[in-house]
């Protein structure tokens, strides 16, 4: 289940990023209210954390995702097939985040990689590979699947902004 639901917001992120979308909406794609998210940690925006929101009804052909930006904030995004639109139709979502990608502070340029031997690449890798496991988590562990997660959101015609801080989980 858990899995399903990464597949479905990595599918429905790759639309939002690329830029898909426009022409005519599908038949059945529901009417979009607007809705921009805003993800805080102690009253701080959080850059790049990735958000679901996952339908309490599980038998819908559309999928609602986005990212937060510098400050905070992300349009959330319908989308169905290779049409996406702007909002998130109205209803009751369990709210499903995913930690921001952050530097480790070993990254390194392009032409440094191209000088790299393949084992020297492999060991670099995995060294940015164990300092991301031990960064500090930003995103509560409960945000991560729809079943644990504490929050559920109503999103009707009116709701225009839902803030989560993170600090309160």
């Amino acid at each position: 289940m858990k899995t399903t639901h990464w597949i479905n917001f990595l599918v429905v992120l790759g639309l939002f990023c690329s830029g898909c979308g426009g022409g005519s909406a599908p038949d059945g794609f529901p009417a979009l209210c607007p809705l921009i998210i805003v993800v805080q940690n102690n009253g701080q925006p959080v850059d790049q954390v990735g958000f679901q929101l996952i339908p309490e009804s599980a038998s819908v052909a559309w999928g609602v995702a986005g990212q937060t930006g510098s400050s905070g904030e992300g349009t959330a995004m319908t989308s169905q097939g290779t049409y996406s639109g702007r909002g998130c139709p109205a209803g009751k979502f369990t709210v499903i985040l995913t930690e921001p990608a952050r530097l480790t502070g070993l990254e390194i340029t392009e032409e440094e990689s191209r000088r790299m031997t393949q084992a020297e690449s492999d060991a670099h890798a995995a060294k940015i590979s164990e300092a991301r496991r031990n960064l500090p988590k930003i995103v509560p562990a409960a945000f991560g699947s729809a079943s644990s997660n504490p929050v559920v959101v109503d999103v009707a015609q009116e709701t225009r902004r839902i803030v989560l801080e993170l600090s309160e989980y």
